[in-house]
């Protein structure tokens, strides 16, 4: 069978085959690119394609070669390793040859963890409902300090009249005993549902108003041990000038409680006077 010349799509080279490799996949000697339909260019005898091309597709094909940059078998004829891209005719002239493209390197990227919407509404709100009493009872110890310390003084005045006028120690007037500034109207405690509960209704008997005032209880055994103790406050706050209030505070049941007792203070520790109503 007669030989043709054809050029490879890649590279360009011309090239020559046996009409009886029309329509099979070979490869290029060349560039290695492989070509599964072959045009046909021109029909020429072998004679004249030994003159035109000094290729010849059966014997390249099958010598081989290292490629220097990478080591992988290539065709000796090869200018361009089908394996790592480098250029072969650049070193053969003596020219750097072109590197084997690198895989680009990739950053690392932090990934920021979103805190759940849930959990930062709960923590909002539990600091909402712990600071406010701590807050107003804060307010108010400083305020309860501040009209103590800004009360003005009244001032002494001196009499002239003479000593005859003067009363004797004998004469002068006892002064009344302070007055309460609450009164306990009644109270009493029990258990239910596993909980030790104390209540009962107390009196505002200043002429001021009584802002964060807490009910304490104590618990005891029969034989007067110090067991626990709960507070809370008044249930009107703050309470006025007359007026009377609930209050009720819990603590957990322990079955050696025998005896209970109750006292009133401020919320930031001030102290109050009361009194139990006979």
């Amino acid at each position: 069978m007669s030989d043709f010349e054809f050029k490879c799509p890649s590279c360009k080279q011309s090239l020559e085959a046996s009409e009886d490799m029309l329509g099979q996949l070979i490869e290029c000697p060349s560039c290695g690119d492989l070509m599964d339909q072959v045009p046909r260019l021109e029909t020429t005898t072998k004679a004249s394609a030994q003159h035109s091309r000094p290729y010849s597709s059966k014997s390249a094909i099958k010598e081989t070669k290292p490629c220097p940059f990478c080591g992988e078998p290539i065709l000796a004829i090869a200018i361009k390793c089908k394996h790592c891209g480098s250029d072969l005719t650049a070193k053969e002239r003596g020219k750097p040859a072109a590197p084997a493209p690198q895989p680009k390197s990739i950053s690392p990227v932090k990934v920021s963890k979103k805190k759940s919407p849930i959990k930062t509404g709960c923590g909002f709100l539990i600091v909402i409902i712990v600071g406010i009493p701590l807050l107003i009872g804060f307010f108010s110890g400083l305020s309860d300090i501040f009209n103590t310390t800004q009360a003005p003084s009244r001032p002494s005045t001196k009499t002239t009249s003479p000593a005859a006028n003067r009363p004797t120690s004998a004469s002068r007037p006892s002064p009344a005993p302070a007055k309460p500034q609450l009164l306990l109207l009644n109270w009493t405690w029990r258990t239910e549902y596993g909980y030790a509960i104390v209540e009962g209704e107390v009196q505002n008997n200043s002429s001021e108003s009584l802002h964060n005032v807490q009910a304490v209880a104590k618990f005891y055994t029969v034989d007067k041990k110090f067991i626990t103790s709960c507070d809370a406050l008044l249930e009107y706050n703050p309470i006025l000038p007359g007026q009377k209030s609930p209050f009720k505070a819990m603590a957990s049941y322990n079955p050696a409680m025998n005896a209970a007792n109750i006292s009133f203070k401020k919320f930031m520790g001030g102290t109050i006077t009361w009194e139990k109503k006979d």
